[in-house]
Order: structure tokens, then C-alpha cells, then sequence
């Protein structure tokens, strides 16, 4: 609880961007507090962004494509 208070109080915030990072970290953070937990930040809002663009071009390319002649037909 103190590192929590301490942390919020300047501001610390401590994140790892992978689960194998987040336990490398929560082992050495085990020797000192029982109770540790490791929550991993997740995917960057960019990168959330730029998946979703991709699934949205993969998409478009499956749907076959039509021909319009010169009627707009």
C-alpha cells in the first residue's frame, strides 16, 4: 500500500507492454511483497488503430470485385 501511495503521489506508473516482460518484472517484485500482481498495459492505442485498418483492407480485398461498364451498369 505504501508503494502505491508513493507511486501516485509522483506520479510513477509502471507498465509493460508484454506478459513475459510484466513477469520477468513480477518475480523480482515477489522477493519483497507477497501480494504483487502484474498486469500487462496491453496493445498501444496506435497499434489497436493500425490492426483494425489492416482488417478493414483484408476485408475489402475478399469481396469480389465488380465490373461497371461505360453505363454505370
Amino acid at each position: 500500500m505504501k508503494y502505491l501511495l508513493l507511486s501516485a503521489m509522483f506520479s510513477l506508473n509502471v507498465e509493460y507492454t508484454s506478459l513475459t516482460t510484466c513477469n520477468e518484472a513480477l518475480e523480482q517484485v515477489l522477493k519483497h511483497d507477497k501480494q504483487a500482481i502484474c498486469i500487462p498495459a496491453g496493445k498501444d492505442k496506435q497499434d489497436v488503430i493500425f490492426d483494425k485498418f489492416l482488417g478493414m483492407v483484408e476485408k475489402l480485398n475478399q469481396n469480389p470485385k465488380k465490373s461497371v461498364d461505360n453505363n454505370g451498369n
